[in-house]
């Protein structure tokens, strides 16, 4: 598996199981999360 370059990214919020809010610089945007577990220990605001 192959990725493009990778953004460093400030989580933000979770809304839903497949949606992640992220702030990059000082811009806000949304993002796919793959993973539809809960993954409190990794996501957490401000990380």
């Amino acid at each position: 598996m192959r990725f493009e370059p990778l953004i460093p990214a400030e989580f933000v919020s979770r809304p839903n199981r497949f949606l992640g809010r992220v702030r990059i610089d000082e811009y806000q945007t949304e993002c796919f999360i793959p993973n539809p577990g809960r993954m409190g220990e990794l996501l957490r605001p401000k990380t």
